[in-house]
């Protein structure tokens, strides 16, 4: 049938009148009053769909469908100047109103300038209540998510401006056949999304893929949070937010939308994207309400066999029509998503598969067990910033990112060393522009704060391929338990961002600590921040915090190690050779107890120490002499 304003509404006519007589008259009427068969159908189904639904047809979402198709288009604004906006072209349409490019003559760029239908501007109550919503979707500051720049009226056209997303919309790009892997690299990005806003409590209400915007480099944006909710604010009275087909059971019987619609709307998409074909959608938007409140949608592995069974599970459990039997929060689904997605990022690939059979057949020769190479994550650790600018913890800040580094370093990844990734400390160049350079998968970035005795740290983990942020959390702890905040840090980063599995080794060499004195670790972070330096005495500065962390804690490896460096590095020998005296171990502090813990290039630096401390000049002896020939 048609889909003109004016069929839709005679079609309104015609159901409320006929509503209102009993089945023998209902069809008698319709052939008096419409000489149309097509509306007639239509009638007659909203009418026996009402009776079946128990008259839930009274309620927003059949009366915004017709109300939505009935509304006539605004002038086009193109050509047009306001509030400072050029506005250039015409770029989309929807219930909501029309978006067009505009150019911002204050800030010279271009952005998304969305002009509200004049049926909802023209409600005070409902515009105030808008512009409050968007206010608070404006406060969502995550790579997935558009950003809103403003909400403002003039002329009586009522707008938002926000980020302009060039790319393609997941609808375009669904109109051919989309690999696993892509479908899952936009999910986990879309769930991100999702997870971050539900955290605050902003509900989208009308996810579809029209409202998801992907990037050429892949980068997924989910735009229209403008017209989100609060989750626990009141519904609008005459007005269900939401597009018929991604539309959940609660909100097509006009109930309130919370986190857990968002779940529908999202597998109802993960469905689309797998199979290419709608989960709910039927030929009349009757039928299709039926679907979405009554009907199961057609098992995933009938239309896509190649679908592994644990995404299966994720999309039947979005899709249940109870809220309460999808994912308890957003983050779970988002967990979810991630492990599958790790999970078949592990399947062999064509150049995989050559690998195992070449080392197959290596194996065979050599008559010993085949073995299987899977590439491990890449990582750079970058230098935590110092947000406040407070000279007294950049110690701190360095410090968290080399026992950082450390610690990945104990665990099946190729993480970048500290002395690469210190040259960005200060950098204000964006982290996914870093990664590239450092040819690594993920970067973790973060900030140091300390307030009050408290040490504030905000982390995060960032894809540099996608920009997504697989990871994000935000710790406040006392100084005193920084060790307490480094377990949790290094433990959220692998389990919560990575999703590593370790072995029981692992996971213990993980969480070792190279001291159990807090004060010695402390001594040792600050002569670290020295020993960065090429300064004498700065050198020498370190070497006396250096001793003073191996006379706190005698079998502190690291700092023993860091001491011995003082001495034994190119920079550090004109110390010695200008008379210095040598800092002394306190009583029992003997370098050779530790001995056993260290690495062959670790017990090299305190044979440089221990000639340091015995008065012998570094210089023709050993590595001093190979570096003396390079000065």
């Amino acid at each position: 049938m048609s889909d003109s304003p004016h069929d839709w509404e005679q079609i309104e006519r015609l159901y409320n009148a006929a509503r209102e007589l009993d089945a023998a008259e209902c069809d008698a009427f319709l052939v008096r009053a419409c000489d149309d068969e097509r509306l007639r159908q239509e009638v007659r189904s909203l009418l026996r769909y009402e009776r079946a639904a128990g008259g839930f047809l009274e309620r927003p979402a059949i009366a915004e469908a017709a109300r939505s198709l009935a509304c006539e288009a605004r002038p086009a604004l193109t050509g047009r100047r306001i509030s400072g906006y050029d506005i250039v072209a015409l770029i989309g349409a929807g219930g909501m109103g029309e978006v067009y490019c505009a150019r911002d003559r204050r800030l010279g760029r271009d952005v998304a300038f969305k002009v509200l239908e004049p049926t909802i501007a023209a409600d005070p109550e409902y515009r105030q209540r808008f512009e409050h919503e968007a206010q608070a979707a404006s406060s969502l500051n995550h790579p997935n998510i558009v950003t809103i720049h403003s909400v403002a009226e003039e002329d009586d056209v009522t707008f938002i401006t926000m980020e302009l997303v060039r790319g393609q919309t997941l609808r375009q790009i669904m109109a051919a056949p989309m690999p696993l892997r892509t479908v899952l690299d936009v999910s986990v990005q879309l769930s991100s999304a999702l997870s971050a806003a539900h955290a605050i409590g902003i509900v989208h209400r009308d996810l579809k893929p029209e409202n998801i915007m992907v990037t050429p480099d892949g980068l997924v944006k989910v735009l229209d949070f403008g017209i989100a909710r609060r989750e626990g604010a009141p519904e609008d009275d005459d007005t269900t937010i939401g597009t018929l087909a991604y539309m959940s059971p609660e909100q097509a019987l006009g109930r309130p939308a919370g986190p857990a619609s968002d779940q529908f709307a999202f597998g109802a998409i993960l469905y689309e994207m797998l199979t290419g074909h709608h989960a709910f959608q039927r030929e009349s938007r009757t039928e299709t309400l039926d679907a979405i409140v009554s009907t199961e949608p057609r098992a995933v592995q009938t239309l896509n066999p190649d679908v592994p069974a644990p995404l299966r599970e994720i999309i039947a459990r979005c899709l249940s029509k109870q809220p309460d039997a999808r994912f308890a929060s957003t983050r779970d689904l988002d967990v979810a998503l991630r492990q599958v997605r790790d999970d078949v990022s592990h399947w062999p690939t064509r150049r995989r598969l050559l690998w195992i059979g070449a080392g197959t057949v290596a194996a065979t020769i050599a008559g010993s067990a085949a073995w299987i190479f899977w590439p491990p994550h890449t990582l750079a650790v970058l230098p935590f910033a110092n947000t406040a600018r407070n000279d007294g913890i950049e110690y701190l800040c360095l410090g968290l990112t080399e026992s950082l580094i450390g610690r990945m370093n104990q665990l099946p990844l190729v993480v970048k060393s500290f002395r690469l990734v210190s040259n960005f400390a200060g950098s204000a160049e964006d982290p996914r522009t870093i990664g590239r350079q450092l040819g690594v998968e993920n970067v973790v970035t973060g900030g140091v704060v300390a307030a009050g005795g408290h040490l504030l740290v905000t982390a995060e983990l960032i894809d540099v391929a996608t920009g997504a942020s697989l990871w994000t959390k935000r710790y406040d702890h006392l100084a005193a338990t920084i060790f307490k905040l480094w377990d949790e840090l290094a433990t959220a980063i692998v389990d919560d961002g990575l999703h590593l599995r370790l072995t029981r080794d692992e996971r213990r060499a993980l969480l070792s600590r190279p001291t159990d004195s807090v004060e010695a670790f402390d001594l040792f972070l600050q002569g670290r921040r020295f020993q960065m330096s090429t300064t004498e005495d700065d050198y020498v500065a370190a070497r006396a915090l250096l001793q003073s962390a191996v006379d706190t804690d005698p079998r502190f490896a690291e700092a023993w190690i860091a001491l011995g460096g003082t001495y034994w590095l190119p920079g550090a020998r004109r110390c010695v050779a200008a008379g210095r005296s040598v800092p002394r171990a306190g009583d029992g502090a003997q370098p050779a107890a530790v001995r056993p813990r260290l690495r062959p290039r670790d017990k090299a630096v305190l044979f440089g120490l221990e000639l340091a401390r015995c008065g012998a000049p570094m210089e023709g002896r050993g590595v001093g002499a190979r570096s003396r020939h390079h000065d």
